[in-house]
């Protein structure tokens, strides 16, 4: 993840199945990652050159570095500071497993979500306000090249879920260009946001669509800490493992679940139980 040697002050590429971040001058890159193919190797890579990567979440002000805020078991915080003023700053929370990225402004109220490579199509397929202005989600469609080109699906879809009163606009957009959704919050208190990868497809966004409103309900709930308890039944030399998620709970009509994904990209949802909203809730696996 980082580089010891000093010369790398931002990061290096996050796998966090199923998308990948990766901190940088221009902000916080997320995609999820193609797959690449040669006569030794199959991986799915975002490579630090930016190659493959699909959006860069850019607050409104200048970084210098990137450093880690928090770590879990399965999570970790990564800060981009104002370079100039310290108590501003975005924060990404990555989780491993879950298809969100959670994004957090310290003392400023604007970011960008820009379209970093600019050489493959994209463009927003749906949003639920009455425009773009005023919606609080919003349906991504993005062409992969590198995956069409290797047998897989040549779609990937992506969902960003915002505060109401939140003020959307578009700027350097084409037909085939999302270009850059400008987000400004209506306080500072309301300036955060999830993007989650929803699905891949051959062309047929009925799935996406369906996915995203399904994911609305879990895109409020951010996630804060993790963390593994392990008990060991000797009688009949069985561990067992209880994993432990705190969130908060940005909205009052937050789903009572989490949402993950496996490694055979199966969703799962995680059950708690029901507290108010911006409290801490903590809940474990059955």
């Amino acid at each position: 993840m980082w580089n010891f040697n000093g010369n790398n002050k931002y990061s290096g590429s996050m796998y966090t199945y199923p998308l990948a971040f990766k901190a940088a001058k221009d902000g916080m890159w997320i995609s999820k990652p193609s797959t690449r193919i040669g006569s030794t190797y199959c991986v799915m890579t975002l490579t630090t050159n930016g190659d493959y990567t699909d959006f860069s979440v850019r607050p409104d002000f200048s970084t210098e570095n990137a450093k880690v805020d928090k770590i879990s078991d399965w999570t970790y915080d990564v800060v981009l500071e104002n370079k100039n003023d310290n108590s501003q700053y975005l924060k990404t929370t990555i989780v491993q497993g879950s298809p969100f990225g959670f994004f957090t402004l310290k003392n400023s109220k604007k970011l960008t979500v820009a379209k970093y490579r600019k050489d493959v199509d994209s463009k927003i397929i749906y949003y639920d306000g009455t425009t773009l202005k005023n919606s609080s989600y919003v349906v991504l469609k993005v062409y992969d090249d590198t995956d069409e080109k290797n047998g897989y699906p040549k779609y990937d879809y992506y969902g960003i879920y915002l505060p109401k009163g939140t003020t959307l606009t578009q700027t350097d957009n084409s037909s085939s260009s999302v270009g850059n959704i400008n987000i400004e919050f209506s306080s500072e208190q309301k300036a955060y946001f999830s993007m989650a990868w929803l699905t891949e497809s051959d062309g047929s966004d009925a799935e996406a669509l369906a996915i995203a409103k399904e994911y609305k309900a879990y895109a409020y709930n951010f996630i804060t800490d993790t963390k593994a308890e392990y008990t060991y039944n000797q009688q009949v030399s069985t561990v067992s493992t209880k994993y432990i998620y705190t969130c908060l709970l940005y909205t009052s009509d937050a789903a009572d679940d989490l949402l993950c994904v496996d490694l055979g990209g199966r969703r799962n949802i995680k059950k708690k139980k029901r507290q108010d909203a911006l409290a801490p809730v903590s809940y474990g696996s059955p």
